[in-house]
């Protein structure tokens, strides 16, 4: 690919691989060729660059460096040119040890995202500082938290605030308050990624749930809507003591013997039926969360097992039936969400073998009956974090 170059450029290549030793000149002419394969026109924009650069380094340095550059070439040699543009700021800055260590993370970088990866090497990146300086990747959310909130606020109008949890949990746990005010959680670090910016971007991801959350009615779900369905359920799996109805979500997840379990079952529900407005409403969040769900690790195994492996439509009647895949996407109330999830645990008691909760039930309640979907609650009910600092989202 070297032959492409103009005859000046060939004539300053020589010049340039003649200042070199012998048992350097290979690596050069190695990485130099990878670059020209990947798009030639690049490179005599930096061949005058190089001399000078390596002119800069020690001797013993320069072959090391040159050497590990040439097995970068291998393997990303789009990322050859904008790396010899930066080497001497990088050198510079690190020394032959921590110069070594940026282009191992780089590599890594550029082995997941070409894009990303030319970003590293020219310095255009914030994984790229922070690798430069032996600083990790993570992002930290008191660093960024103000960002966050100008998203949130962005996509849903609401004026909240956040607080810090210990694990990282897709989608997040729903939001709590506080004495007067109401806090989304989210994690206080994340550190899954090599770049800082897949980092943040899991942020954003978490951020966009929780704006889904106000916009689309996850906080004015209210279980007594579905009493006369769920009520037999819950009865049958609290042996010892009367259930009484509640219109409030998270003591409703109390009725239940692993509450945990069940907010999370339900999450996961509900985040199926509120991503999909979200969408529509902000194309552009559909490639964030495309690439969320893809990743492997985030949701909790239990739920995936459960979800994954629960009948859509067992036990509903054939009215239902028809209604299943509708209501998934355009139900305007959790309703839908807490039927599903409640369907989901009498599935796991009552599947021969499914030791998850390890419960039996004194009789199996019927669920089949027809849901009234459109069930308003009661006037004297109290919804759950129905105003959100003056933004009503009921």
């Amino acid at each position: 690919m070297l032959t492409r170059l103009r005859e000046s450029d060939r004539q300053q290549l020589r010049a340039l691989l003649n200042q070199l030793p012998p048992s350097s000149r290979p690596f050069l002419e190695q990485s130099l060729t990878a670059a020209a394969t990947s798009d030639f026109r690049l490179l005599p924009g930096v061949l005058p660059l190089i001399g000078p650069t390596l002119h800069l380094l020690p001797a013993d340095s320069c072959a090391v460096i040159l050497e590990r550059v040439a097995r970068l070439a291998q393997v990303f040699p789009t990322g050859i040119v904008p790396l010899f543009r930066t080497l001497s700021r990088v050198f510079d800055e690190g020394g032959e040890q921590r110069t070594l260590e940026w282009l191992d993370a780089g590599e890594l970088v550029g082995r997941r995202n070409t894009e990303a990866g030319t970003a590293f090497f020219a310095l255009r990146s914030r994984t790229s500082l922070l690798a430069l300086r032996g600083m990790p990747a993570a992002v930290y959310l008191g660093d960024v938290q103000s960002l966050l909130l100008k998203f949130l606020h962005m996509l849903s109008g609401a004026v909240v605030g956040l607080t810090e949890t210990d694990r990282i949990a897709v989608p997040p746990p729903l939001a709590i308050e506080v004495e007067d005010s109401v806090l989304m959680p989210l994690p206080f670090c994340i550190e899954r990624f090599p770049t800082y910016e897949d980092n943040f971007r899991l942020y954003r991801v978490l951020v966009a749930h929780h704006a889904a959350r106000i916009e689309f009615g996850t906080y004015t779900c209210s279980p007594l809507a579905l009493w006369a369905t769920l009520g037999p359920l819950l009865q049958s799996v609290n042996h010892r003591r009367k259930v009484a109805p509640t219109d409030d979500l998270m003591e409703f997840f109390k009725l239940f013997p692993r509450p945990d379990l069940i907010e999370a079952m339900f999450l996961t529900v509900e985040g199926k039926r509120i991503v999909p407005h979200l969408v529509t409403r902000y194309p552009g969040l559909q490639e964030d969360f495309a690439w969320a769900e893809s990743l492997i690790g985030l949701s909790r195994p239990e739920i995936v097992v459960i979800l994954t492996q629960m009948p859509d439509s067992s036990g509903l009647t054939s009215r239902q039936k028809g209604r299943f895949r509708i209501l998934w996407y355009w139900q305007p109330s959790c309703i839908w969400s807490s039927y599903v999830m409640s369907r989901a645990f009498l599935w796991i008691v009552i599947t021969p073998g499914f030791t998850i909760l390890g419960l039996t039930m004194k009789t199996e309640p019927d669920l089949s009956q027809e849901v009234n979907w459109k069930a308003k609650k009661k006037s004297n009910s109290k919804p759950t974090m129905a105003r959100l600092n003056n933004v009503d989202v009921r």
